[in-house]
Formats: C-alpha cells, sequence, structure tokens
C-alpha cells in the first residue's frame, strides 16, 4: 500500500501536468478502480499540500520583491528624526538662553578731587544755621581690681546720688555742672554734669514737680560729708537761688547714700600703678565705645576723624581700708555724624565750578589725611546750638548714578546702541561703562529690568 501511494503521488504530479494541458475528459466516461480510487484521494492530499507550498512561496516572493523599498523610508526616516533633534535642541538652547538671559553693566561715574580744606558752620536745629549733624551719644564703663602696694595719707571726697525736683515752672530747667546743693547742716555737694530738670505738670488739680537723678559729689573730702538716705532731715537747697522764688521751688533730695569720704592714712595703691591702670581701662573702653558707633551709626552718615569726644571720669572705690583697690571707668562718647550726600553737596558747591546743587545728586570718599576739628566756645561743643567746623585734606567728590533709570533706558537695548543712550542721557554723570551680555550670542540687553545688574565700579 505504501509503495502505491508513492507511486500515486508520482502519477497524480504527471496528471497535474496533463491538467495543465487543454484537453478535458469527462468525468463520467471515466472508470476508476478500488486502487485508484485510494490513489486519488491521495492525489487530492497531495495537491492541496503543493498548493499550500505555492502560496507561501508566492507571499514570500512578493516579500522579497518590495524589500528594498521599506529600506529606503526607513532611512530616509531616520534622517527626519535626526533633523528633527536638532532643530528641537536649537529652539530649546534659545528658549532657555532667552529666559535666564542677563546683563551686568560696569559704570565709571564722573569723578572730581578736591582740596577739602574749608570752615563751615554746622547745627543740629536747621540747615540756614548750618549744615545739619546728628549726635550719638554712647555710654560705658569697666572696672579692674589691684592690690594696693604703699600708705599714704589721703584725702578723698564722697559721692553718690541726689534727686533733683522742679516745682517752679512748666518748662524745662538747665543746671550746669558742678551747680552746688546744700544740705540742712551746710554741707555742700556739686552735681558731676549738666542737666535738664523737667517742669511740674498738673495731675488731678495738683501739681506734680518734675524731677531727675543725678550723681554728686562732695565739695570737701571727709568721712563727715559721708551721708545715708536714713540720715536725711531736709532737702537740699540751691544756693545760686538764694533770694529768688526759684530757691523754693528746686531742691534735692538724696536718692542713694554718700560714701567714700576720708582724709588719713590708709593703704593704697602706687602713682604709677594707678596711672596705668586707668589708662588701660580708659584705652580699653575708648575702642570699644568707638567700634559701636561705627556700628550704630545710620546708613549714609559719614563717622569722621576729629568729630567724636571722649568723657572719662574715674569712680575708684576705696572707701574702706582694704588691700585690694577697685579701678573704675566710666566713659561718655559724643560723635557728630554727617550725611555723606550734604556734606559732598557743600564741599562740590564750594569747591568745583559750576556745580548746581539741585541737579546733581553726589556723595564724597575721603582720602587718609581727611579730618575735621569742631570749635565750639566751650569745651562741651554738643552742648551749642551753631558751631564752627574745620575740615582739612582730600576727598573725591562721586556723581551719584540712580540704577533704576539706567536700567530702564538700556533694557531690551540693542548692545550697539548702548554708548549713544549713556551719551545722551548720562553724559554729566558717567564717564565710562562696559557690559556682559548672557548668553554670548545675545546681541540685546534683557527687557526685564531685574534681569540686568549695575556695579559700581568706584565703591560708595
Amino acid at each position: 500500500m505504501t509503495k502505491k501511494l508513492i507511486q500515486d503521488i508520482t502519477v497524480k504530479k504527471k496528471r497535474i501536468g496533463i491538467k495543465k494541458s487543454s484537453q478535458v475528459v469527462p468525468i463520467q466516461n471515466i472508470y476508476v478502480s478500488k486502487e485508484e480510487k485510494i490513489s486519488e484521494t491521495s492525489t487530492k492530499d497531495t495537491v492541496e499540500i503543493d498548493r499550500d507550498i505555492e502560496e507561501k512561496v508566492r507571499i514570500f516572493t512578493k516579500r522579497e520583491e518590495r524589500s528594498d523599498e521599506p529600506q529606503k523610508i526607513h532611512k530616509n526616516g531616520q534622517r527626519f528624526m535626526w533633523l528633527l533633534m536638532v532643530a528641537s535642541l536649537i529652539a530649546v538652547v534659545f528658549i532657555v538662553g532667552s529666559y535666564f538671559a542677563s546683563a551686568t553693566v560696569f559704570i565709571t561715574p564722573k569723578t572730581v578731587e578736591i582740596n577739602a580744606t574749608s570752615t563751615l558752620s554746622i547745627s543740629t536745629s536747621s540747615p540756614q544755621l548750618g549744615l545739619q549733624y546728628q549726635l550719638l551719644i554712647l555710654d560705658s564703663e569697666t572696672s579692674q581690681s589691684i592690690t594696693a602696694d604703699s600708705n599714704q595719707n589721703v584725702q578723698r571726697k564722697a559721692m553718690g546720688k541726689i534727686t533733683i525736683y522742679n516745682a517752679y515752672g512748666k518748662t524745662t530747667q538747665r543746671l550746669t555742672n558742678n551747680t552746688r546743693f546744700e544740705a540742712t547742716d551746710g554741707k555742700i555737694y556739686r552735681i558731676r554734669e549738666s542737666v535738664d530738670v523737667p517742669g511740674y505738670t498738673i495731675v488731678g488739680g495738683q501739681k506734680v514737680p518734675g524731677s531727675i537723678e543725678t550723681d554728686v559729689i562732695a565739695d570737701v573730702a571727709g568721712v563727715e560729708y559721708n551721708m545715708k538716705i536714713s540720715d536725711l532731715k531736709g532737702d537740699f537747697k540751691i544756693p545760686g537761688f538764694k533770694g529768688s522764688l526759684k530757691y523754693d521751688s528746686f531742691y534735692g533730695r538724696i536718692s542713694s547714700d554718700i560714701t567714700g569720704g576720708f582724709v588719713g592714712s590708709e593703704k593704697v595703691v602706687s602713682a604709677d600703678k594707678l596711672t596705668k591702670a586707668r589708662q588701660d581701662l580708659e584705652d580699653k573702653l575708648k575702642t570699644e565705645l568707638l567700634v559701636k558707633a561705627t556700628e550704630s551709626k545710620p546708613s549714609g552718615y559719614d563717622l569722621l576723624p576729629g568729630s567724636y569726644f571722649y568723657e572719662i571720669i574715674n569712680e575708684d572705690d576705696n572707701s574702706a581700708q582694704v588691700e585690694n583697690y577697685l579701678v573704675k571707668t566710666k566713659a561718655t562718647l559724643r560723635v557728630f555724624l554727617f550725611k555723606n550726600s550734604d556734606l559732598a553737596t557743600y564741599l562740590a558747591t564750594k569747591k568745583i565750578k559750576d556745580f548746581v546743587s539741585s541737579t546733581n545728586n553726589v556723595f564724597v570718599i575721603w582720602e587718609s589725611d581727611y579730618g575735621v576739628k569742631i570749635n565750639g566756645q566751650t569745651d562741651r561743643p554738643w552742648e551749642e546750638k551753631v558751631i564752627k567746623m574745620d575740615t582739612f585734606g582730600t576727598a573725591k567728590i562721586i556723581w551719584d548714578i540712580d540704577e533704576d533709570i539706567l536700567k530702564s533706558a538700556i533694557s531690551g537695548l540693542n548692545k550697539k546702541d548702548i554708548l549713544a543712550v549713556i551719551k545722551n542721557t548720562f553724559t554729566d554723570t558717567i564717564s565710562n561703562v562696559t557690559f556682559v551680555i548672557r548668553p554670548q550670542w545675545n546681541s540685546t540687553f534683557p527687557k526685564d529690568v531685574n534681569k540686568i545688574k549695575v556695579e559700581n565700579t568706584i565703591i560708595k
């Protein structure tokens, strides 16, 4: 059977070839034997297999024929994608560059060096009286314990505090330093610095005297001038007011024990040792106060060499005869502060030809040889209304430039046009200008003024 099948298949392949001919054989005229039927069945199966193989070959052949076209399309697509990526990258770079665009403009303002030697009036009250100033007052104190190293006959005045009352009038009364106060037993004490005693007020229909506390020192050395609050038997009077209504309306009352008065021999510190200790404390306080004044001054104000005064008070405590001597020093610093632009305008008006203060804003940079000397009628010029001040040395007058106006003038501007704008708008205030624009390919300044930075090449 197997061999017949193979033969039949072989025959059928031949029949397929015959089938392709034009000869037609009627089915009804063909006799098919049993063996032929079996062969025919096998042949049909074989024909179906052949047809399936032919169909697959046909499809594969068509695929092969069209294989060149997708390769070409694929290569073209790759080129397009690369071009698209490059274009997108360039677009992103420009967008990011525009977003982060910035510019820095370096300006050198107009500068004139002057001889600052001049004499002017200064005042705290009115510009018509002179250049105005602010008075800064700072206090500090420190102490040091040193060992007594010798015996000496000493005379020491008692010190303490009193409260002064003003029941005379509603206006403030000035009492100068060393004003005398007399106790009920006739002993004299003096205030150690000038004070302003407030006037009285009316509260609930009653007169309430104004008051202020201050330091006093005995007029004469000795333990008999020591006084405790509990010993007070009456008010202090001001002998200088005797014979006037003020005598009964101004009075003082002890507000702390008055101690330290002594005359006799006691263990003391040698003069050289005491002098050195006091000088060390004084130098320390001066340095601390000057640093504090520099840090405390208002913005735009200058603290100039020679414009400040120190007042030093030694309050050594050696009230008891002990081997340890307490050196105690108190310092007060008074500083005349001047607004830089005001003093610059004043000097420019006097020293620079055709300078117009109403149209020019300037500031001043002082040279190392610069300083001032304040000349009052007394040794306490801070208590006077109008005083003279000498300035000396050299200084530079610098034109101040409004950075906001400059930024607005150049925002969105092409870099080739900036020199023309500076020449037309800032010719009287700017002597030189350079700039940097980022990214480097940008040829215009950012439109957003916040992205423009102005740097003054002369530090203000």
